[in-house]
């Protein structure tokens, strides 16, 4: 039960930190402040072969527990 609600919870907060972050931007740049998003995929694109070599030493088992909560690595 615990586990099952703490799961549950996380993926909700995880929710309203999106929201929160999002509106806290929106108001930064209501009020004038110049607000930056990160390019992502430049980031993904730099990493080479990180995820490759993790999921390597990590294993087969503990990349899925690992995408379970964290959803797709690439």
């Amino acid at each position: 039960m615990v586990e099952c609600n703490a799961e549950k919870f996380a993926l909700l907060q995880r929710d309203d930190v999106e929201k929160i972050n999002s509106a806290g931007a929106e108001e930064l740049a209501r009020v004038g402040m110049q607000v930056n998003n990160a390019d992502t995929a430049s980031f993904r694109a730099r990493l080479g072969d990180f995820y490759k070599n993790w999921r390597e030493k990590a294993g087969p088992e503990m990349w899925r527990l690992l995408e379970s909560y964290a959803g797709g690595i690439t």
